[in-house]
């Protein structure tokens, strides 16, 4: 058994990053190590069950993400871009069953019973997030659920390793700034209704490793999870072409959510409101 994620489990752990600006000569080390530490509900709201709550804190849902404003404390020289990269970091959490669901999602888990491992930000994201998370609740994981995270974290890795390959020549704010709107909730947000262009690119690849996801769970040993889970994510890709309405982009687009309200994408001190992600939902599992 393992136990669930909460909301006010610390990840502490150690990426690796670029840290010198690209005019400057190059650094001693081609990455720099940043400690880094934060809840897994941080500055911008996590996906988790809002109404759902162990241990009086609310749940954290399969594939969450800790997102922008992960402290970086450089451990080794040099440190002039910490602030940029604490500005556009990430932790993603990929452990959990698809069996047992929290409002409408698969919920988190500790793949180490009460340590997980989350994939951190780099330049190339690395799995050295570190979960510490004692709970009485727990939940049962079966090997099709642990294969189908660990394929859809080295997907993940993948993609975003490419992504920043490509965002390089921007330098770490432009490529961070533009990251977040092509492939973060964040991004998400400036489409009132959760659609359109802005991060369609996000959308999309999230879809993708799903589907690997899937294939992961099909070869663990849960063929009907895992066929379904693909078809899923098959269904969600396709339906991102409904971004146009008779031709024309949806209206109502907001960097601070529907109706400007800043409170619905950036939460300080650690507030109040869910935020959703791309898991699949499980139509054999159980909710609560």
């Amino acid at each position: 058994m393992f136990c669930v994620l909460l909301e006010f489990h610390p990840m502490l752990g150690v990426d690796a990053h670029t840290d010198v600006p690209p005019a400057l000569p190059p650094a001693p080390v081609p990455f720099a190590p940043h400690g880094v530490g934060a809840l897994l509900n941080w500055v911008l709201p996590a996906s988790m069950a809002d109404t759902v709550l162990a241990n009086y804190a609310r749940i954290m849902q399969r594939g969450t993400d800790i997102q922008n404003g992960i402290p970086h404390i450089p451990l080794a020289p040099p440190l002039l871009l910490s602030g940029a990269i604490t500005a556009f970091s990430g932790s993603k959490s990929y452990f959990g069953p698809a069996s047992v669901q929290a409002k409408g999602k698969p919920i988190a888990v500790a793949v180490a019973v009460v340590l997980n491992v989350n994939l951190n930000c780099g330049d190339i994201p690395t799995p050295t997030g570190f979960v510490l998370a004692p709970n009485t609740v727990v939940a049962g994981m079966t090997f099709g659920d642990w294969l189908g995270a660990v394929f859809a974290m080295v997907v993940d890795c993948a993609i975003q390793t490419l992504m920043n390959q490509l965002l390089d020549p921007l330098g770490s704010v432009g490529g961070g700034i533009v990251g977040i709107f092509i492939g973060t909730p964040l991004g998400f947000s400036a489409n009132s209704n959760g659609s359109g262009p802005i991060g369609l690119v996000g959308r999309l690849t999230g879809d993708f490793s799903d589907f690997v996801r899937g294939a992961g769970e099909t070869l663990g040993g849960d063929d009907a999870q895992g066929h379904a889970d693909q078809q899923a994510a098959l269904d969600a890709a396709a339906k991102e072409a409904e971004w146009r309405d008779n031709g024309n982009p949806l209206h109502g687009w907001n960097v601070f959510g529907e109706g400007g309200d800043l409170g619905k994408v950036v939460q300080w001190p650690l507030p109040v409101r869910p935020f959703t992600n791309g898991a699949i939902d499980n139509p054999l599992a159980e909710s609560f």
